[in-house]
This record gives structure tokens, sequence and C-alpha cells, in this order.
């Protein structure tokens, strides 16, 4: 059974049900080789960008370079989503290497660095927000929400 979140904020309920899932699911299912940032990336494409921030499946694509690209309506990536293990932060080294790859496709707006419990995103200009639970989440998600790039 997934704990309540104290808060009545979809994001926070789902955050928390990611987190609680994780840590019951990883001594079941072993270490990262099984249970680690694949599993992450799926909850939080499912749970957070389809569920609560309304993209369809067709608009998500997931691969490897690239952890997961969201397309706007005319098919063109405009988020990069680069995922970690729970609560794993991510070395210098790798944000560098997702800041080149955001300077790599131009149609990018937008890369968002999570492990679930930190999200960071970045613009192409460099601006940076932070959010981790119990913060208001409506500055950085309503920046990442479908319907700012379907129509």
């Amino acid at each position: 059974m997934v704990p309540l979140s104290p808060s009545s904020d979809p994001l926070e309920i789902a955050v928390a049900a990611i987190g609680s899932r994780f840590a019951s699911y990883r001594p079941r299912l072993g270490g990262a080789f099984i249970l680690g940032e694949r599993a992450l990336r799926y909850w939080v494409l499912r749970d957070i960008f389809e569920t609560i921030l309304g993209w369809p499946s067709h608009a998500i694509v997931v691969g490897e370079s690239y952890d997961a690209l969201l397309l706007d309506s005319r098919n063109a990536p405009v988020i990069y989503l680069e995922t970690k293990d729970y609560q794993r932060e991510a070395p210098p080294q790798e944000i560098a290497a997702a800041e080149r790859r955001l300077a790599g496709l131009q149609s990018l707006e937008l890369l968002v660095f999570t492990n679930v419990s930190t999200w960071t995103m970045q613009t192409r200009a460099g601006d940076r927000l932070s959010w981790r639970p119990g913060q208001p989440s409506a500055a950085l998600f309503d920046r990442l929400a479908y319907r700012r790039f379907s129509g």
C-alpha cells in the first residue's frame, strides 16, 4: 500500500507513490540491473507526464542517448527528459553531456533532470528552475504541460 502524501497536489502524490513503489520493489527485485533508472523513467513518464501533465503516448519517444523526448503537435522534440536512479544525483559530467545534447536538437526548449526526489529544468538559454516535494510545483510543472506544445 502506498502511503498518501500529506499534500493534495497530484504531483506530490505521484512523486510519493513512485518513491514508495521504488522502495518496496527494490528488495524483491534486486539491484539496479532490474529496478533502476529505466523503471523509474517509465513511472515518471506514465504517472506524471501522461497522467498529470497530459502528454499522449504518441508524443513520447523513449531512447538511449536521449532518455525520453517529448514531441509537440508537429512531432518536433521540445522537452528532453533525463532520468537518474531514485535519489541518485547526476554527476557534473552527465549534466554537461545532456546540455550538449540539448544544444544538438534545435527544436528542444527544455532539459529536465529528475531522480523523482529532485527535479531540475533548464531552458535553452540556460535558465534553471528546481523543485523538491514540499515546494509549490506550479512554476516548474506548468511549463512541462502538453497543452503548452499542442497547438
